[in-house]
């Protein structure tokens, strides 16, 4: 890596409206609790978290680790102490560890995590990847956009994602060997160790190990009948819909404000798990049954099956925060823009439960761009920021710019004429302010059709650099997708000591979208 640019995010299209006020901290803005360094001691103080917890989450974890065949990495002893706290993010179990933003989620919680521990010498933060193995979203974490190839894993399975077998990653995996030649180096022996595993939970905690190491980051799998034990009360309270009000009545607090709702939530907010399949639970009448089989049960018994089988019942995306922050000594969650989103709505949900509500931290953004076209970009008289404007707007810009034709300011000076000549005429005769208006719109038309005329043929001339534009653009918006959303990291890292690399210089506590530019 050699040097990087940051622009703030708000500065962006990229986020919703709410998370861009959010980050802004405005004084009136209620809704999320923004990660403040001077705010992890009064934070600390609400987050409690007994010793039983403690050693009950370390038991689970040792187990999980062992189940894999691993020594348990090294903050999962850290956890059992009462100065320990977790920075947590997570993710589905995407194909190959899925889009570059799934590894700035990371590099993000890890990094984090180093710098509060650095200026709290009194407390232990560790950072913690939560995989979603519960999710059951198959096709969307199937695919993997790699080299300008979509690789796909192929598999008939149902159910959640971290309890399928690894069938069918190894045809995937051989795909991606394929298509990257001798570029997989090191991720080779790490992709083929874990694929020894039997489940893709066990295969992306190996996975995402042999990327990061063990010193610092560690992965729980929530899909773990005793962590769901703690869930059980929860889980109980909200058979009588506990959560759809306290989420109601936030919504239309944001709907008011003209903020997007990310997450409507439902009457149940919960599924049951089964080996091959997830499905929601709802109510009928004085039954509660299970979407898409015949059972139907009363109360009293549905109550006895989540007591009897805790590790059945699982959260959906309203509760599934609720369930993190009961198991986890967790003080800041690190997101991206649609996660914060949702989690703003979820703060009288937290409530509602007595659940400790976390401070939240945007992760970092970063688009990554070859030494050689950043050069050919600036010499084209763009700066870095424009990398985020749309390519018609910067070809219009660059032929204006390069062509000394400035068509754009002798349009305002015709539309001006007409003004002056409007308001003149009216002093005359008001009622020929209706004809001198339909003239104006008439020339402007036929003005816009000369401006549209004159653009094109300038691009003609310009081909070479119009095709450069395009180039760049497709680097960083490809298939009209922002890069960290479509590309994976075997597209840009290519080492384990890249990956250490690109962890020390993240920095996600500025909110800026950092574009990094490198030699490849």
């Amino acid at each position: 890596m050699n040097s990087k640019e940051k622009i703030p995010l708000v500065e962006l299209d990229v986020l919703s409206k709410i998370t861009k006020d959010f980050l802004m901290g405005e004084d009136d803005f209620s809704f999320g609790k923004q990660f403040d360094k001077k705010e992890i001691s009064s934070n600390i103080k609400q987050c409690k978290f007994s010793l039983e917890q403690r050693l009950s989450l370390s038991e689970s974890l040792v187990q999980q680790y062992a189940s894999c065949g691993m020594e348990p990495a090294s903050g999962v002893s850290k956890l059992r102490s009462e100065n320990a706290f977790s920075i947590t993010t997570g993710h589905q179990l995407c194909l190959f560890g899925g889009p570059l933003f799934v590894f700035y989620k990371i590099a993000s919680t890890i990094s984090l995590a180093r710098k509060l521990t650095k200026e709290n010498p009194l407390f232990q933060f560790v950072p913690i990847f939560w995989m979603a193995t519960e999710d059951h979203d198959f096709e969307e974490v199937s695919t993997l956009n790699v080299a300008g190839e979509k690789i796909k894993w192929v598999s008939g399975q149902l159910g959640g994602v971290g309890r399928m077998s690894v069938d069918g990653l190894v045809e995937a995996f051989s795909v991606l060997k394929n298509v990257l030649g001798s570029r997989i180096g090191e991720f080779n022996e790490i992709i083929e160790k874990a694929l020894i595993q039997e489940n893709v939970s066990d295969f992306y905690r190996v996975f995402l190990h042999g990327i990061f190491g063990t010193d610092e980051l560690v992965i729980i799998d929530p899909d773990d009948r005793s962590l769901k034990c703690a869930f059980t009360e929860v889980a109980l309270l909200e058979l009588n819909g506990r959560s759809k009000s306290a989420l109601d009545i936030t919504n239309a607090e944001l709907n008011n404000l003209g903020y997007h709702i990310q997450v409507k939530g439902r009457e149940i907010n919960l599924f049951w798990l089964e080996s091959n399949s997830r499905n929601r639970i709802m109510r009928e009448g004085e039954y509660f049954v299970i979407v898409g089989t015949e059972k139907k049960y009363t109360k009293k018994e549905f109550e006895q099956l989540v007591l009897d089988f805790p590790e059945k019942i699982s959260p959906n995306v309203v509760l599934r925060p609720v369930y993190q922050q009961q198991i986890l000594p967790n003080i800041v969650t690190v997101g991206g823009g649609g996660e914060l989103a949702y989690w703003m709505q979820l703060n009288r949900v937290f409530q509602e439960f007595d659940v400790y509500y976390p401070m939240l931290q945007m992760r970092s953004s970063h688009t990554m761009l070859n030494e050689k076209w950043a050069k050919k970009w600036l010499n084209m008289g763009f700066d870095l920021s424009s990398l985020f404007l749309p390519s018609e707007l910067l070809k219009n810009q660059f032929v204006a710019r390069e062509n000394s034709i400035d068509i754009d300011s002798e349009i305002q000076k015709i539309e001006n004429a007409f003004n002056d000549i409007s308001v003149k005429v009216v002093q005359f005769e008001k009622s020929l302010e209706a004809m001198v208006g339909a003239e104006k719109r008439k020339v402007e038309k036929q003005l816009d059709g000369l401006n549209k005329r004159l653009l094109k043929l300038l691009k003609i001339k310009n081909e070479d650099d119009m095709n450069r534009i395009d180039r760049v653009v497709q680097m960083v918006w490809p298939e009209g997708v922002l890069q960290e959303r479509y590309n994976s990291i075997f597209d840009f890292l290519c080492s384990i000591e890249d990956v250490k690399d690109f962890v020390s210089g993240n920095d996600p506590t500025d909110n800026t979208m950092q574009i990094i530019i490198g030699n490849s």
